[in-house]
């Protein structure tokens, strides 16, 4: 794998817990209003 792929591997997954974690805390602070 070359630095470029592996660098692009690393945002997607980052971006894809960011999303995960973002809609939980959205979730978490609806259910407490």
């Amino acid at each position: 794998m070359s630095f470029l792929q592996i660098t692009c591997a690393i945002c997607t997954l980052i971006c894809l817990a960011w999303f995960f974690l973002e809609g939980h805390v959205i979730n978490f602070v609806r259910s407490r209003k």
